[in-house]
């Protein structure tokens, strides 16, 4: 939520709600999956989308960073920086300039 009004707040209620997750992950090439527990699995479209409701569902904890939401180029890149730095602390200046320099690139295509 970027601005906290009524009319967002009405909006994150309605999308957090059964019928509205129950959409989403109902559309065949949507790839969505829920943790609301009031979703029953028999809405996915797929056997694969099942099971990877069920494990989400049963998790006691779920964890995402930011590379959850990053483009896939800049995904592998975060991956690799991480990985770098690990190996070498000292080159942190020269992995970020790295970073930069590749998000500087995908999102100008996004």
């Amino acid at each position: 939520m970027f601005h906290d009004t009524p009319a967002t707040r009405k909006l994150v209620a309605y999308l957090t709600t059964p019928q509205a997750q129950r959409a989403w992950i109902s559309r065949r090439s949507s790839g969505a999956l829920t943790v609301n527990r009031r979703v029953p699995l028999s809405a996915y479209p797929d056997d694969v989308s099942r099971a990877l409701a069920r494990i989400l569902i049963r998790a006691t904890s779920i964890h995402f960073d930011a590379s959850n939401s990053m483009p896939q180029a800049m995904e592998n890149a975060f991956d690799n920086a991480v990985l770098q730095y690990l190996d070498s602390p000292g080159r942190l200046g020269v992995i970020l300039r790295g970073l930069d320099q590749i998000r500087t690139t995908v999102y100008r295509r996004s």
